[in-house]
């Protein structure tokens, strides 16, 4: 009878703890982090933006922030080196531009794509072929008066030809696109233009300077870097080509202390997930306007925005956005922010990233951000790149 009594009290207790579990919130700290059997399935990622500096907690599920926001002059494109691999740039391709890989190193530079194609045809005295292929990323356009913007390209063009007898021009530029669809601003500069079968420019920076009144304030963009080449010869062509580029980047200079840009990213290891942000305090000296949210890559997808104006908060928490793995290279998902304070100021969030399991199954990693307001934005987060090439995710595959 004891026994009988032992045993049905035993399974008392595990429908009590099943029932605690189904309804409970799991919270990563760094005491729970050394007891777990295995590491998280998500983890975060520091990001490598100037003006970021990241501590990370234990097994990378807990995070220390500090932002400077500055009149210096910044990018607000996302890893527009290149240095820190492919993502979040993605490749739309062409008729004859099909192919995009990123390096750890290639002649002499770190961090470089390499956009290439092969044009192959045939016909009756003249000949011509011609094409443009995009790589791309999501710009949010910071929340205050920019004084001057400047797009920078440092690029490398190479081609070969067994035969060939025309001529061959080679062409780079951007577009940027807003949310209907309509081009804000484009721009395309001829890189090359000559009868070489063989050729190789080497390595050279073009300088594009967007007018700053063309853009919103606060909203996203398309930015599409823009690689066109023609060829028109006699009877026949066939040539290989290749663009390099060891970066793109689109620097502003505000007139305001400001920032705008990734503070964090995180990867998903396995599981697909609906993750969301929290807003759970804030302590203020000054007034500070802040946006914080979720975007989802490759697909480029945002959440809705944690909001604060004049130091108070407006609206403390974003929406769900679905993550998923990546192919490598690439980030599930990163926390974007974007931030203007009065000269002095300084801000602490903090805010809660949650992760769903299950209905009604949740796990919590906390995240504290300081942003503050120095004359310069020297410090960022180094995290491991990737040592071998990586071919760029198509762009819409996301």
């Amino acid at each position: 009878m004891n026994t009988k009594l032992a045993f049905l009290s035993s399974i008392l207790i595990t429908f009590l703890f099943l029932n605690i579990v189904l309804g409970s919130v799991f919270i990563y700290l760094s005491s729970d982090i050394q007891v777990s059997s295995s590491a998280p399935d998500v983890t975060f990622i520091p990001t490598t933006a100037l003006g970021v500096t990241t501590i990370l907690g234990a097994n990378s599920t807990s995070a220390n922030i500090t932002v400077k926001a500055s009149t210096a002059p910044y990018e607000i494109t996302i890893n527009g080196r290149y240095d820190a691999g492919p993502s979040p740039w993605t490749l739309d391709p062409g008729t004859y531009i099909t192919n995009a890989v990123w390096y750890p190193t290639l002649l002499g530079r770190t961090g470089v794509m390499n956009i290439s194609g092969n044009a192959f045809q045939t016909g009756f005295f003249t000949v011509t072929v011609l094409d443009w292929a995009y790589l791309t990323e999501t710009i949010t356009w910071p929340s205050t008066s920019i004084t001057s913007a400047n797009l920078i390209i440092d690029y490398r063009i190479r081609w070969a030809s067994p035969s060939i007898f025309g001529i061959v021009e080679y062409a780079l530029g951007y577009e940027i696109i807003d949310s209907s669809n309509v081009v804000i601003d484009w721009n395309l500069a001829l890189v090359f233009q000559g009868a070489n079968l063989n050729g190789d420019t080497n390595w050279n920076t073009l300088t594009f300077t967007l007018n700053p009144a063309l853009f919103t304030p606060g909203e996203n963009y398309l930015l599409r870097i823009t690689l066109y080449f023609r060829v028109i010869a006699l009877f026949s062509i066939d040539i290989y080509f290749e663009y390099l580029l060891d970066q793109s980047v689109l620097i502003v200079t505000p007139s305001k202390p400001t920032f705008t840009g990734v503070v964090l990213n995180l990867n998903s290891t396995v599981g697909i997930y609906n993750v969301s942000l929290y807003l759970n305090s804030i302590n203020a000296i000054g007034n500070a306007n802040v946006s914080i949210w979720l975007r989802n890559y490759t697909a480029s997808v945002d959440s809705t925005k944690i909001s604060i104006e004049n130091s108070l908060v407006i609206n403390p928490s974003t929406s769900e956005l679905l993550i998923t793995p990546v192919p490598p290279g690439f980030l599930s998902l990163s926390i974007i922010l974007d931030t203007v304070i009065d000269v002095g100021a300084s801000i602490t969030l903090n805010l809660t990233l949650k992760y769903r399991l299950y209905d009604g199954v949740y796990v919590e990693y906390p995240i504290t951000i300081t942003i503050v307001d120095p004359p310069y934005r020297d410090g960022s987060s180094e995290y491991p790149v990737p040592d071998k090439p990586i071919k760029l995710v198509i762009y819409g595959d996301g």
